[in-house]
């Protein structure tokens, strides 16, 4: 999405997996935090999009050290003396609630929005999308795998469409015929895949929306 969001803007887009930042020996995850700032403000308009932010953000006190040293320089970007003029900082994460809250104080990040799981459209869609460059029998029902991942993720809806394109690879090296992606393998996947979220899961992302959402 943040992608979408710098392609749409034809903006400059740096990615960042927060988990990656932490990595290295003292003091070196400040010092990336530090280049990757300098590096959006060299390449304005930029999108700058930390994924799983809560790595190096979670509340003070209750992180590593580290986590702890990094959040500090992060904050201090985001604050600092030179604007951010051009620059938009985005961070994505599914623990909303381990957040320091000096994060979430307006004026560092302007808002705050859940995505949801897929509804029944966007997951036919996903499917669309996921099996459009695959080698797919004729009658798959996209609205069949819909109705039957309610409560699916896009991430398992796309594990389960590269898992049944893997079968299908393997039962044409096995056979030395093509094989395409079949409706009852995909069926048989969705019956083999959990949904990577719990209902009590997906209930306490609603009551974190209520609180911290805001447009």
């Amino acid at each position: 999405m943040a992608k979408v969001v710098a392609s749409e803007a034809k903006a400059h887009f740096i990615h960042v997996k927060g988990p990656e930042l932490l990595k290295g020996v003292v003091g070196e995850s400040e010092s990336k935090m530090r280049d990757l700032f300098v590096r959006a403000r060299e390449n304005i308009p930029c999108v700058l999009f930390f994924d799983e932010i809560d790595s190096f953000a979670g509340a003070r006190g209750t992180s590593n050290e580290s986590g702890s040293k990094i959040l500090t320089q992060f904050l201090t970007e985001m604050d600092g003396v030179e604007e951010l003029k051009g620059v938009v900082v985005l961070g994505a994460t599914n623990r909303l609630d381990t957040l320091d809250p000096a994060l979430l104080r307006p004026g560092r990040f302007d808002s705050i929005l859940y995505v949801p799981l897929p509804d029944r459209d966007a997951r036919i869609a996903l499917f669309g999308s996921e099996l459009k460059n695959k080698l797919v029998e004729a009658g798959v029902g996209y609205e069949i795998l819909a109705d039957a991942t309610d409560g699916y993720s896009a991430a398992d809806i796309k594990s389960i469409c590269n898992a049944a394109a893997m079968f299908a690879a393997k039962e044409s090296l096995k056979t030395g015929l093509v094989q395409s992606i079949t409706m009852q393998e995909l069926v048989s996947r969705i019956g083999r895949t959990s949904p990577s979220l719990t209902r009590g899961e997906t209930e306490m992302y609603e009551l974190a929306r209520k609180q911290f959402e805001r447009q």
